[in-house]
Parts: C-alpha cells; structure tokens; sequence
C-alpha cells in the first residue's frame, strides 16, 4: 500500500503504507492512533526506526521533509538517533508521591 494523503485517512490498525517518494518513510497504524516512522541503516550496519511525527498534526510533505534531513545526516556517515538517545539519558525521571 502505498503511503499518500488518501491512504493515510482510510488506513485501519495493522496497516503500514509505504512512501513511494522517500525510500523508508512510512506510517504505521495502531489502534487509536498514528504515525510516521523512517527505516534506515547506518554506517555501522546498525538499524534505526526512529518516528518522524504525528499524520494527525503535520502533512505527508512535512514528514518527507524532516525524513529526508534524517537521510541526509545518514549519507554523511552520521547516525541521528544517537544524540536522541543520549539526550534522552540526561532527563531525569520525575518521582510521584505515590513512589512512581
């Protein structure tokens, strides 16, 4: 199936349409909500899927937009995803009363 405006309203959970335009964007469906991933490999053969955004909030031109970037930090022997990850070790995890 291929990944354009009108399969993205009609696309029921367990659906994953593929962008014909930018090779590893696509979207995947779940139950009660959406959204757009991009597959990739990187130098060290390593795989990533990281999401691209939210069909709901940004357009299918957006998201090929911001795939293409990731795709472009890809080809210069870059691997995007991980300053996401170490960022994401430096947050700290919020404590609740309840000990969650």
């Amino acid at each position: 199936m291929d990944l354009t405006e009108k399969t993205i309203k009609a696309a029921k959970p367990g659906n994953v349409p593929n962008d014909a335009k930018v090779t590893g964007l696509h979207m995947r469906v779940f139950e009660g909500r959406r959204a757009y991933y991009l597959y990739y490999r990187i130098k060290t053969g390593g795989q990533r899927r990281p999401k691209v955004g939210n069909p709901d909030i940004m357009t299918l031109g957006q998201a090929r937009e911001i795939a293409k970037a990731i795709l472009l930090q890809v080809a210069r022997g870059e691997d995007p995803m991980a300053r996401r990850v170490s960022l994401g070790k430096g947050r700290q995890r919020l404590v609740t009363l309840d000990g969650g």
